[in-house]
């Protein structure tokens, strides 16, 4: 007689949690003769003697592999001395399992095989339907083929430019071979279509709720004259149901703390009320407008689409290895260090809207760029069946140009009203299924700024066009677009304007309304396409601003994989790059190698020649080699992970020397970065030092947590909670959201998950590595409203798996008995065995096949030592009825 598992939906949700940690043990007990049984001490913890492979043995327990996260007993079960199969030569074809991202979160572990610059995902089919969003049958479709592997599009140290990610709308996979990641990258045709109209997020299940975000910037450097630079931000939300109150501040080290919005709000059906120091956004065209005063406006009850019109670019050539901080209403809002040559710096940090922001680059001669530039990010398209307006009325509230202008003065913690009235509203809605229109008008004490834009999303091709006009000629238009055709990409940005003549020395003191902050015409666009076994690339940027000139950038760049058996995976990079500040051609051998599974050495070799001028205006030109090597470790401590990097060398013809780590916990995450490096223009040594953090407390069910992780208007608080031990546990559960994997936590921990607002998630627990628990894995949905913090509660039992053998009372073995413990159900083979998972302290139950009860036969005792994972051996159980 085969065993089998009799299953009911509470069975199988606790079946999904222990297979992970125990099933293997399960099967051993079932595999165990009963002569083997002598040898395992009784009502004890049971280690494994050695690996056990469940697919070289004769399986009479087969429970169902409900996660996809956790379908592979094999790979679980296994705990390998040497080198797996496959994995004896690292430089020819690896067929394994790897780790499959996508919009950077974990999905899950996936059979792979990579060869020849492709790789192939086995389980196309499986897979597609853990892309949350996603048409699984177009997904499937794409990832049954081979794909390019993109390892050439890593991101090394110092590099950020084409790097870490596809370019925008095409799809495909980047694949680092030395960590086993796959990042998966998916256009708009792959995904299905946004939320239905009418969706109702419901009421609010929060009570009084609290969420306090803290992000800080630190930069510092021993240039001339230099000093520490900090900029930090405080967001605060605070919620009742659907009345919340909602303040940001920014800071810095000249100005102190300044209010950059601070409102009351509430959410009636599809309304939104609010009031207080506002904001205007989401325009293409017009500056981003404060005022005193109210705005009525629509909402969706819903999430909107989560993808954004692609930001302004915002690229600068650097002449050596510098510090690119970035200035939005004078605070410090992002800093980084970035190497020489063109760079595309990182705007994930800027909200959206249009609106001027400060651009400082310094090195070891001092500031090399100071320069202003109109960055604009606006919300994607509006809800089918929708129109979506707003209307606001108040007050406008002064602007702050000193920060522009780098004029340190000390401003009031509340903006200064500028006395004069101001209107505004603006509607948009969806036309047809790829095509959004929005209309509105901007009235500041009597003048009129009417403005229009359009957004496009089809097939491959996404574009978006809007234009403003204002009193005394004035104007703006943009237009941006990205597309794909066949495998060839690329992206155009232009934007022309034409504002009020700047008067520099009264710019500060002027309370005169600026939509557009100066006149500029800016065109950026990029092109990439496969050429000789690699990547082709053209980069154009040209700009005439009124503030900061005239400005070019010409750029092509080469880069196909190389075989190097004995450095490690390599690309070679040929860039060349012409602009008003340098010139200059390169040629870079780059190679990566892992050092264990958590390390990896890279070394770059190479030369560049390069022309360009010192800051006072002099030129100088050199051939110079590029010889770097770095090393790159991450480690787990305690409930951080860390990761720690170095690399040293010469490279744009400058010496240096960096050091970088991060950290990341539920408390919340920060980056360091250290260096030292001499320069070729000056031959001036400059020390350097950037950091961010971010961190924060949230306050909701009653209870108080420091740190969240991600970042959002809302939160959702995760508690486990052992029922039984009441003590620390190595029981791991992956919290979920959505379909999408986040933070791990341990049975009596809780975790802090920050969420977008509008949004009714469906939140659930997987396990990872953990021991036997019982618990209810149903998923649970909450709506969420600006400020709420949900608590949601989880109880777990600690189960443990026992086996042993049910005999008569003459000794002979019991066949077909049906065995129960809580909510698990088994019967015993035809020699009587049998194994089961229940709680400590449950009866053990047996029933014949003619429905005779033998009553309890066992009390499960759970193991005296917890942080052990084992199975106990009930031995022989004599059931005292009558044999049939």
């Amino acid at each position: 007689m085969t065993q089998q598992i009799l299953e009911t939906p509470r069975h199988r949700a606790t079946f999904r949690h222990w297979l992970s940690s125990a099933a293997s043990l399960a099967l051993l007990a079932n595999l165990l003769p009963l002569e083997a049984w002598a040898a395992i001490p009784r009502q004890d913890d049971v280690s494994i003697p050695g690996p056990v492979n469940a697919s070289d043995a004769p399986i009479r327990t087969a429970p169902p592999v409900l996660s996809g996260a956790d379908s592979d007993l094999t790979q679980a079960a296994q705990v390998q001395a040497a080198a797996p199969p496959g994995f004896e030569d690292l430089d020819g074809p690896i067929e394994t399992l790897f780790d499959v991202f996508y919009q950077s979160r974990r999905i899950g572990a996936f059979n792979g095989r990579l060869e020849n610059g492709q790789i192939v995902l086995i389980d196309a089919a499986g897979l597609s339907t853990q892309i949350p969003g996603a048409d699984p049958a177009l997904v499937a479709d794409l990832l049954a083929r081979p794909l390019a592997s993109n390892e050439n599009l890593r991101c090394l140290p110092n590099e950020t430019l084409a790097c870490g990610v596809l370019p925008s709308g095409v799809s495909g996979v980047i694949v680092n071979p030395d960590t086993f990641r796959v990042d998966l990258f998916l256009g708009r045709e792959y995904l299905s279509a946004g939320e239905p109209s009418g969706r109702r997020l419901g009421m609010p299940i929060s009570g009084p709720s609290l969420i306090q975000n803290f992000s800080g910037t630190i930069s510092a450097d021993e240039s001339g004259g230099s000093r520490l630079r900090y900029g930090f931000g405080l967001d605060t939300l605070g919620s009742i149901g659907r009345t919340s109150a909602v303040s940001r501040i920014f800071a810095n080290e000249d100005r102190g703390m300044q209010l950059e919005e601070g409102y009351l709000q509430q959410y009636r059906d599809n309304v939104r009320l609010a009031g207080g120091v506002l904001q205007t956004q989401n325009s293409l065209t017009l500056t981003n407008l404060r005022f005193f005063g109210a705005e009525v406006s629509s909402f969706n009850g819903g999430q909107l689409d989560q993808d954004q019109f692609a930001a302004t670019p915002i690229d600068v050539v650097l002449p050596r290895a510098s510090r690119v901080e970035i200035y939005r209403n004078g605070a410090l809002v992002s800093a980084a260090q970035y190497s020489g040559g063109l760079q595309l710096i990182d705007t994930s940090r800027l909200p959206g809207g249009s609106y001027p922001i400060r651009i400082v680059v310094r090195d070891a001669s001092g500031v090399t760029l100071d320069e202003v530039r109109t960055f604009t990010r606006a919300a994607d398209l509006p809800p089918p069946g929708r129109t979506i307006f707003s209307l606001r009325a108040g007050v406008r509230a002064a602007d702050n140009f000193n920060s522009l202008l780098a004029v340190d003065e000390r401003r009031p913690f509340l903006p200064d009203s500028t006395g004069e009235a101001i209107f505004s509203a603006s509607a948009s809605r969806r036309v047809g299924r790829a095509a959004g229109v929005t209309l509105g008008f901007t009235s500041v004490d009597g003048e009129f700024y009417p403005e229009a834009a359009l957004q496009i999303y089809r097939g491959q091709i996404r574009a978006a066009a809007g234009a403003a006009l204002g009193p005394e000629g004035q104007y703006s238009a943009i237009l941006g677009t990205s597309f794909q055709f066949r495998a060839i990409t690329g992206s155009v940005s232009l934007r022309s304007v034409k504002a009020i003549p700047l008067d520099l020395t009264t710019l500060t003191r002027s309370q005169r309304y600026r939509p557009f902050l100066q006149s500029e015409n800016s065109v950026y666009a990029s092109l990439q396409a496969p050429f000789a076994g690699g990547s082709l690339g053209g980069r154009i940027g040209v700009s005439d601003t009124e503030l900061s000139g005239d400005r070019y950038t010409y750029a092509v760049n080469y880069s196909r994989p190389v075989i190097a058996t004995r450095l490690g995976t390599g690309f070679m990079t040929v860039d060349a790059v012409a602009s008003d500040i340098e010139n200059r051609i390169g040629i870079r051998f780059t190679f990566l190698r892992g050092m264990g599974p958590r390390a990896s050495a890279t070394t770059s070799l190479g030369g560049e020649y390069i022309s360009s001028r010192t800051p006072s205006g002099d030129e100088r030109d050199g051939l110079y080699p590029v010889a770097v090597a770095g090393y790159s470790r991450s480690a787990q401590f305690r409930e951080a992970e860390l990761t720690g990097s170095a690399s040293a060398g010469i490279s744009n013809g400058d010496v240096g020397l960096q050091l970088s780590g991060t950290a990341a916990s539920r408390v919340g995450d920060a980056d360091v970065y250290v260096g030292v490096s001499r320069s070729r223009l000056t031959d001036e040594t400059d020390t350097f030092f950037t950091s961010n953090v971010r961190t924060g407390f949230l306050y909701g069910g009653g209870v108080l947590q420091l740190g969240s992780h991600g970042i959002g208007d809302a939160a959702v608080l995760v508690d486990l909670e052992d029922t039984v031990d009441q003590g620390d546990s190595d029981g791991r559960f992956r919290v979920v959201i959505d379909d999408l994997p986040y933070q791990t936590i341990r049975v009596n921990q809780r975790a802090a998950i920050a969420l977008p607002a509008f949004t009714r998630p469906r939140i659930g627990l997987v396990p990872e590595a953990a021991p036997p628990f019982d618990i209810d894995l149903t998923p649970r949905e909450v709506p969420l409203y600006p400020g709420n913090v949900v608590r949601l509660e989880w109880s777990a039992t600690r189960v443990v798996t026992v086996y042993g053998r049910l005999v008569d009372s003459a000794g002979f073995p019991v066949p077909g008995a049906r065995i129960e413990s809580g909510a698990d159900v088994t019967v015993t083979s035809e020699d009587g065995y049998f194994s089961i998972t229940g709680p400590g302290g449950a009866p053990l139950t047996a029933t014949l096949a003619g429905r005779t009860s033998c009553g309890t036969i066992a009390t499960i005792a759970l193991p005296e030592n917890r942080s052990k994972r084992g199975v106990v051996a009930l031995g022989t159980l004599t059931c005292s009825v009558p044999p049939l």
